[in-house]
């Protein structure tokens, strides 16, 4: 994968369009764990406006029809280049150790303060600013805005600029693309807000990587595959992710986004509209299922309508046709319309229902030509989602093949920001067997719709006497429900747009994953598995047929979570972190300490803060301070500046301020004592720690002024 670079020459503030209450007016964006990022979209802006300029000073390569070429335009043309937000060095790193739950490695304290507001102020700082008429302040101006600070702090003490990286894509082989887009980025100089302010002053260069290779050598082996094959596969979520939905977020990834993308790739790697294209992607020979999220290592679906989660309930989960009694019934039953569910093995070797959902995130954009702030909801980055395909043996190895080597883009902006995916471990193949089952005449038959259904009699019909019927004829049983037993089914609207000619695709109305239908068998075999409707290809109409008896084996219904993608740990990044996060804690306490110190008010507060600001270290300070005179000392006083200078310096400093700080932690002593032991084995938080022994006395010194000019 190749890199755009972006190094800071000055503080940033790349603006997420937000404020966070009284205390920042302009905030900086930032992901879930509170780590800064350049938006993918404000890169682009960026380098788009670099080649404008290019184009006004006359510069051959950047013609317009070049620009359009490279960046795209509103009339349908495609960008030729993908570009992601940009992220310090060892992010996936970080964030994997971020959402560990349990950090058995830090101490309890530092366990409290890792959040996302803490870890913002690792990487940043706040600057204050007025606005002045005929050079004077304007009254009630005062703004502070939220900056990326110029040097990494991971460099442990040692100066280094702060570097971002984001990944680039050039789908073309264009030498001229590919030199017009170094020479947009080596002329792009400041980006963000203020940038004629001296804020956003930064270098970007390419580092092209070996993009074009194949990125997996393997290939299937169909040794014993009979003549249908399922390929089941995972994909992780490198970016945030936006799905078109009719009126919401549609969280699931449409089989008809992931046909397109393959296309795509199809097309581009040289190969005609020959009849593998069609058999692929447009007869139905290939049935692709639309992406969902891995919960517990299962790729689900559409949580079923029959399970619930009973509001007067506690919240208790249940499965409401095997639910014993009808008492549930008065606890205000809701259906997990919105989750999604998968059937888990347990170690005991029984299944259960596990229940998630996906958390959905806002961010403001700024649209140029509306010249106003508009804001996006997507999904959070790092989530696993799976899907299947269905095919004859021939086209197995080409499918398989699709998967290893494309370029993976799913939903809105795709050339910027958002719906940047890869493959995730390697895909799994299995022969796909037509097994039936046979339940007894008389028993009930259930059937779930693992995703949506769109049945076309004339028109789109959702009626529930009509998709009853359709699937009765469909299993070859009467339809029939059985006695105490109910249909759950709900309805929505698809729909989409057609970006080539920025049409509204027609939204069909269609029967929603999860509905539920019960019917009763007349002894026949039915199908485990059926497919209906229209649509197929596209991943619609997929039904699982279950006994009541097999249901009922699952009735245990558990709350779970979305997977997360795992990535190898750099050992560097996670340690230097880890020693940050232990100054940030002891800096914390230090400054709580020195704000409850008690202050004598005879010291001489302007002559100690110049000493202390000329101070190498604090031997060095008790020098300065002991060439003070003693002339002051009168009947008044019982002591002068010299003496109580370094009687506040013994009383700060004496035992040593950490050990004063430990005997002084009243409740939270032992997790003082346990975090002054973490830090005294960790190198680099000693040494800047060490380095920061003034912060103490600078906070006192700061106190000390501020009360005398109150006096």
């Amino acid at each position: 994968m190749s890199y755009i670079k972006i190094t800071l020459l000055s503080d940033l503030c790349a603006g997420s369009g937000e404020s966070e209450g009284n205390t920042i007016d302009t905030d900086i964006c930032t992901d879930a764990f509170g780590i800064p990022y350049i938006p993918a979209r404000r890169i682009k802006g960026c380098l788009r406006q670099a080649a404008e300029e290019l184009r006004a000073m006359g510069h051959e390569l950047a013609s317009g029809e070049n620009i359009v070429s490279l960046f795209g335009n509103a009339e349908g043309t495609e960008s030729a280049f993908t570009v992601g937000n940009a992220y310090i060095s060892g992010i996936d790193s970080l964030t994997s150790y971020l959402r560990k739950k349990e950090n058995d490695d830090l101490p309890e304290l530092v366990k409290k303060i890792k959040n996302a507001a803490n870890i913002t102020k690792l990487f940043t700082s706040v600057r204050g600013q007025t606005r002045l008429k005929n050079g004077v302040k304007v009254e009630n101006s005062l703004r502070f805005t939220r900056v990326l600070n110029h040097y990494n702090p991971l460099a442990m003490g040692t100066p280094k600029k702060m570097e971002l990286y984001a990944k680039l894509y050039l789908e073309t082989a264009d030498e001229e693309m590919k030199k017009l887009l170094e020479l947009c980025c080596s002329a792009t100089r400041h980006m963000g807000n203020n940038r004629n302010r001296g804020l956003g002053n930064v270098n970007l260069t390419v580092d092209w990587k070996t993009q074009d290779e194949k990125k997996s050598e393997e290939v299937l082996n169909t040794d014993g595959l009979g003549e249908k094959v399922r390929i089941t596969y995972q994909v992780a979520l490198d970016a945030p992710l936006t799905l078109a939905g009719c009126g919401e977020l549609d969280t699931m990834i449409a089989a008809r986004t992931v046909i397109g993308c393959m296309a795509s790739h199809y097309l581009k790697s040289g190969k005609a509209e020959d009849e593998t294209f069609k058999n692929l992607f447009l007869n139905g020979t290939v049935k692709w299922s639309g992406l969902t999220p891995i919960i517990d290592g299962v790729v689900s679906a559409p949580s079923p309508l029959i399970l619930m989660k009973l509001k007067n309930g506690g919240g208790r989960l249940i499965n409401c046709l095997v639910e014993q009694g009808e008492g549930w019934k008065k606890q205000k039953p809701k259906t997990l319309d919105g989750n999604y569910a998968a059937v888990v093995k347990t170690s005991d070797g029984t299944e259960e229902y596990h229940i998630a959902s996906v958390k959905i995130h806002s961010i403001y954009h700024n649209s140029v030509t509306r010249k106003q702030l508009y804001m996006q909801d997507y999904i959070e980055a790092g989530l696993l989602y799976g899907g299947t395909v269905e095919m004859p043996l021939n086209l197995a190895s080409v499918v398989y093949e699709m998967l290893q080597e494309a370029n993976l883009q799913f939903g809105r902006s795709k050339r910027a920001q958002y719906a940047a995916c890869s493959l995730y471990g390697t895909p799994k193949y299995e022969t796909i067997n037509d097994s039936k089952i046979k339940i007894p005449a008389g028993k009930a038959i259930i059937v779930i719709l693992k995703s949506d259904m769109i049945y076309d009699n004339g028109c789109y019909c959702v009626d529930h006497a009509s998709v009853r019927t359709w699937i009765a004829k469909e299993l070859g049983v009467r339809d029939k429900r059985p006695e105490g037993y109910e249909d759950y089914c709900l309805y929505h609207t698809i729909g989409g747009f057609q970006t080539q000619w920025k049409l509204q695709k027609p939204h069909i109305p269609a029967v929603r994953g999860g509905s539920v239908y019960c019917f009763v068998s007349d002894g026949t075999e039915v199908p485990e598995t059926i497919t209906i409707g229209e649509y197929q290809q596209e991943g619609f109409g997929i039904c699982e047929v279950y006994s009541l008896e097999k249901i009922k084996k699952i009735h245990k219904v558990e709350k779970s979570e979305i997977a997360i993608a795992t990535v190898k740990e750099e050992e560097d990044v996670v340690k230097h972190f880890r020693s940050l996060l232990l100054v940030h804690a002891v800096t914390e306490a230090v400054k709580a300490y020195a704000r409850m110190f008690k202050i004598d008010n005879s010291i001489p507060v302007g002559r100690l803060r110049l000493m202390l600001q000329e101070a190498k270290d604090l031997t060095d300070l008790y020098k300065r301070v002991d060439t003070m005179k003693c002339s002051d000392v009168s009947i008044h006083k019982e002591k002068g500046r010299k003496d109580s200078s370094i009687e506040l310096l013994d009383r700060l400093y004496g035992e040593g301020v950490f050990e004063q700080i430990k005997n002084q932690g009243g409740e939270h002593e032992k997790e003082l004592k346990e975090l002054f032991q973490a830090v005294e084995k960790d190198q680099a938080a000693s040494a800047i720690m060490a380095q920061n022994w003034k912060l103490a006395l600078q906070i006192v010194l700061h106190r000390a002024h501020y009360s005398k000019r109150e006096k």
